[in-house]
């Protein structure tokens, strides 16, 4: 069926900076054929700095166009502080669909 209609693939999620410390934010989405090799991809990256304006972000990639046999799709997204804080700060990220 995928082979066949090949649908636009869709994926979205909510981003945020934190105030006190700058942060990065990385994402990726893929296609990948039976032998789990990427047969086509989108990635979007943001940069935010110190003290920048809080405000939801909602970030989509949107595959349109990719030759037949997909099999699986692999969702990548993640967050970072710019100051290598110990733990988990950086982006907050919801809402992934």
């Amino acid at each position: 069926m995928m082979d066949y209609f090949r649908p636009n693939i869709i994926f979205s999620e909510w981003v945020v900076n934190r105030a006190d410390c700058g942060s990065k934010y990385h994402s990726s989405l893929a296609l990948l054929d039976k032998s789990h090799r990427v047969v086509a991809e989108v990635k979007d990256e943001r940069h935010f700095r110190r003290w920048h304006l809080q405000k939801w972000e909602k970030v989509t990639l949107q595959i349109r166009a990719y030759p037949p046999g997909v099999r699986y799709i692999r969702v990548t997204s993640s967050g970072q502080d710019t100051q290598f804080w110990e733990g988990h700060y950086g982006v907050k990220i919801a809402g992934s669909e």
